[in-house]
């Protein structure tokens, strides 16, 4: 009995995993490009900007539809990135893609520097445009930008030096509890001259609400750092928590370096069918475009309702079904029985979004505005807070009727033809004739 149950629970993970595949397969294959979908599902006031190029580019990043499908060998973590990054810079001819790959740095700016020394120093035949934006980025991420001294080299490795303890995971840690926790107002300046360096561990602060009433000054500097038009609201902090973490999902690889195992888990993971997965596990569904908030939310507050709804109208379906299967049973072959299956069959070909607009045309007042009886929407009437509780009560069955009246006719015919079935069955019994032949009533 073991054997069997773990073979069927194992077959149950290998259908999942099957499904999965499958339906992430569909929504690749689809036609349009999801990244610009997601835009012009957003942009739809007559204000947004027309779409760009750019924009969609940034939108592919965001969601992860630039990774691969299903292996991603390209891994590597902040110094590696970064020293491809310089690699590209250094031998790309194109000017478009050297600014491209020069702006990717200027984003990192003070992690670049002992990279940037590096090429600085073993590079003498390096041309002198190239040297020059290198050297400028260096003085720009530690803050040397006095145009009344000359840096050299040395001078600008020598500064790193000095302030490069301040760059260290515990100090930065330190600064940011020292800012939020003590007010500290100093420690802002700390934080921001970390640039790149204190990103990882804002972000870490900021989504495990570790300092509750600092958010708003935490991610006012860690959009300063990255450039991200972040602003805290309390009413929208779900929403603005979930950006962030998509953000990090796919920058992290830039602000840390990643251990053996951490690459070779996210030869998998960082992959669009890995994100995907993740985020159906982690039941992430990503954001509404009718409502621009997480989906997962929306779900949350209409939940409690269509589980009111659901209760009622499925014990209503499982009274009345038995009921009729029992009646059926009695009447069977009966033009009372034909006519009554017909009737329920009749229901349950009825769409239900076609009739739960027939009520509201012709039961709430809509369109036809023929009976005017039974609410449009909610579950209380907008003053319901002043009823007693007999009242209150019989405002909520009164705002139910309908709802439930669209969800329970459908489930009838299938039902109560189950129930007959079984009592035919039942009534076809050795005992049930035997207490016939002694004349006891049907």
């Amino acid at each position: 009995m073991r054997k069997y149950i773990l073979k069927r629970l194992g077959l149950i993970f290998i259908t999942l995993l099957g499904i999965s595949i499958i339906t992430f397969a569909i929504t690749r294959i689809a036609p349009g490009d999801p990244a610009t979908l997601k835009l012009q599902a957003a942009m739809t006031s007559p204000k947004s900007q027309p779409i760009t190029e750019t924009m969609i580019e940034e939108n592919r990043k965001l969601y992860g539809f630039d990774k691969p499908l299903f292996l991603n060998f390209q891994n590597k973590g902040k110094s590696a990135l970064i020293t491809d990054l310089l690699q590209q810079y250094l031998t790309q001819e194109d000017p478009y893609y050297q600014e491209r790959f020069f702006a990717d740095l200027k984003k990192l700016n003070i992690l670049t520097l002992p990279f940037i020394f590096e090429i600085l120093t073993h590079s003498p035949n390096l041309d002198e445009s190239r040297r020059s934006k290198l050297f400028a980025l260096a003085r720009e991420s530690l803050e040397l930008n006095s145009e009344n001294k000359t840096y050299t080299l040395s001078d600008l490795k020598d500064y790193y030096q000095k302030v490069s303890p301040n760059l260290r995971p515990l100090v930065i840690r330190k600064n940011i509890e020292e800012f939020a926790a003590q007010g500290r107002a100093f420690r802002k300046s700390d934080l921001q001259f970390a640039k790149a360096a204190a990103v990882p561990f804002l972000i870490e602060a900021i989504l495990a609400d570790s300092y509750p009433g600092k958010e708003n000054e935490l991610i006012e500097i860690l959009s300063s750092l990255t450039s991200k038009p972040w602003k805290y609201d309390a009413k929208e902090k779900d929403s603005l928590y979930y950006y962030i973490n998509r953000f990090w999902e796919y920058e992290k690889e830039r602000y840390v370096d990643f251990s053996w195992s951490e690459r070779t888990a996210r030869v998998f993971s960082d992959t669009q069918f890995g994100l995907w997965l993740s985020k159906i596990i982690s039941f992430d569904f990503d954001v509404s475009y009718a409502y621009k908030k997480p989906v997962l939310e929306l779900i949350k507050e209409r939940l409690p309702i269509t589980i009111q709804l659901n209760i009622i109208s499925i014990l209503i379906i499982y009274l009345l079904a038995l009921y009729l299967g029992i009646y059926s049973s009695t009447v069977h072959n009966s033009r009372k029985e034909k006519l009554l299956t017909l009737l329920l069959f009749v229901l349950y070909s009825l769409p239900s979004f076609w009739i739960a607009n027939l009520l509201i045309m012709f039961f709430t007042g809509g369109d036809a505005l023929l009976l005017n009886l039974f609410p449009t929407q909610g579950l209380h009437s907008l003053d319901s807070e002043t009823f007693g509780w007999f009242k209150y009560f019989f405002d909520w069955l009164w705002h139910l009727i309908l709802p439930i009246l669209t969800l329970t006719y459908g489930g009838l015919a299938y039902l109560s033809r189950q129930m007959k079935v079984s009592m035919l069955e039942a009534l076809s019994q050795d005992y049930v004739r035997t207490a016939r032949a002694k004349g006891l009533r049907e």
